[in-house]
């Protein structure tokens, strides 16, 4: 990193004598002192990344424990660190402010590049860097409308740093506490002028890096007016199966796209906001990352940008991350064997032809992704009477039995039904399918057994229990009608280690 730096204010010897006289022996150069700075700056840049990422993007506690548990293990030293909080304006664990942010739907930005440091140590000699940074923090507390509030805070970075060739190479950035600060010390410093941080990131290619490119090809592509966008997760080949580097990717480019591009990202995906999304893969040691701009409310292509490939697979290695979901191929193995013997696609032109959709939970589009202990509510719709039956098919190829016949009566039609009970999310997690057959007929009786969940799964092999699963009682009257909808889901367990 020292190797970039060019130019060193005079100011940083205020810091670079006092951490000298702390440290007795260690012998540091104002290059030193720069890197410990920039490298600090980065990880500021990642602590308010993660914490939006905890807030305001969440739709699920499970999505917020996985993203907390994130928070916490890379921007903390542990998780009963004390924050201020400018929510309740007073200190609380990291833990119980994460929780706060959440509730209030918090979204915080810190004056990045004007930030001034004071270089310290703590109690045991290790370095400290405090950061005074002013962090304004947008929030909607329940039963109040949306405020925003400014607030000077001193943000205590420890590090170590371990000699190389170079100079010292600073590295472990946790933060050990964040306070309000009534006044900057006269001895601190601002960041380094003639520093180029795009400079840097290019030299690091980092996810940051990437992201920060595509944050600008979005903006160039967007039309001008649009200053607002909608973001779904990217996904291994189109697999619509998302991970934890899905999660570090999306959370990374909101922050590229709000930070140096200006534009904001909205949660409510009913909005007329145009979407991107997009897909990753590995290509010759780099992940290749392509996105798409479409309608958010069509879910139609608007314009697909040229391929990414700013980010080297190592980094994504040396992260412990994974690109490609362990399950990836047994869900596109199990996507085909869904659709074969599936009742073909009625066509809506045809007023006879019996139709039928499905919602799961208000949502249609197609990468769904529910969490651990996440509630889900299904309404169906059909335009004429008829019979449902609602199955989902686990990761682990297992098909349970959701509801085995709902009927829809003479007067129901056209409009949504919700099925009597909500279905909660529980293991196995991966790629999932939820089924609505309909039927003018009723569905023939099937056998299930209860798994050790307290599902019930249908008796046989895949493909016998969707053949099974689609039976229907013809008796002795004309031909029934069939109709079929499916939604592809992923669901995730909140444990680390489940999404890597």
């Amino acid at each position: 990193m020292k190797r970039f730096i060019r130019t060193v204010p005079g100011a940083l010897l205020l810091i670079l004598t006092a951490l000298q006289l702390a440290t007795a022996q260690q012998n540091f150069t104002k290059g030193d002192s720069a890197s410990f700075i920039i490298h600090c700056h980065t990880a500021l840049e990642d602590y308010v990344s993660s914490l939006n990422a905890a807030g305001f993007y969440c739709q699920s506690q499970g999505e917020f424990n996985s993203k907390q548990q994130v928070l916490i293990a890379q921007s903390f030293l542990g998780k009963d660190v004390f924050v201020y909080s400018d929510l309740a304006s007073e200190p609380y664990p990291i833990e119980q402010y994460s929780q706060q942010f959440r509730l209030y739907k918090g979204n915080a930005e810190v004056n990045l590049d004007q930030e001034k440091y004071v270089l310290s140590q703590n109690k045991t000699g290790k370095p400290v860097l405090i950061v005074y940074v002013t962090q304004t923090t947008e929030f909607e507390k329940p039963g109040t409308s949306r405020t925003k509030r400014t607030t000077p805070l001193a943000i205590h970075f420890a590090f170590d740093f371990k000699p190389e060739a170079t100079g010292f190479e600073p590295q472990n950035y946790r933060i050990v506490r964040i306070e309000k600060a009534d006044a900057i010390p006269a001895r601190a410093v601002p960041f380094p002028a003639g520093v180029n941080l795009i400079a840097l990131r290019e030299r690091e290619r980092s996810l940051s890096w990437a992201t920060y490119r595509l944050a600008k090809s979005i903006a160039e592509t967007l039309p001008d007016k649009k200053r607002a966008v909608v973001i779904r997760k990217f996904s291994y080949e189109n697999s619509q199966l998302t991970n934890a580097f899905s999660d570090q990717l999306a959370d990374e480019l909101r922050h590229r796209l709000k930070t140096d591009q200006g534009i904001r990202v909205v949660a409510d995906e009913t909005s007329q906001e145009q979407g991107i999304r997009g897909s990753y893969r590995e290509r010759g040691g780099q992940v290749e990352i392509t996105a798409e701009l479409f309608e958010v409310g069509t879910d139609k292509s608007v314009t697909k940008l040229k391929p990414n490939l700013d980010l080297p697979t190592v980094w994504v290695q040396q992260k412990g991350l994974k690109l490609k979901p362990e399950d990836n191929d047994a869900a596109i193995a199990t996507q085909q064997a869904i659709v074969v013997d599936a009742p073909a696609p009625a066509e809506a032109a045809k007023p006879e032809a019996l139709l039928v959709t499905m919602t799961a939970s208000g949502k249609t589009r197609k990468n769904l992704e529910f969490w651990e202990n996440d509630t889900m509510t299904v309404r169906v719709r059909a335009n004429k009477p008829c019979h449902v039956r609602l199955v989902y098919v686990q990761s682990n190829g297992e098909i349970a039995m959701l509801w085995k016949d709902l009927e829809i009566k003479a007067g129901e039609e056209n409009k949504d039904i919700v099925f009597p009970e909500q279905f909660k999310c529980i293991p196995p997690f991966g790629q999932e399918t939820l089924i609505a057959a309909a039927s003018t007929s009723r569905f023939c009786p099937i056998e299930t057994k209860e798994n050790e969940h307290g599902a019930e799964i249908i008796v046989g092999s895949m493909k016998d229990a969707l053949k099974n699963m689609r039976c229907v009682d013809r008796g002795f009257t004309r031909i029934p009608q069939l109709a079929e909808t499916r939604l592809v889901l992923t669901t995730r367990g909140s444990n680390l280690m489940s999404q890597k």
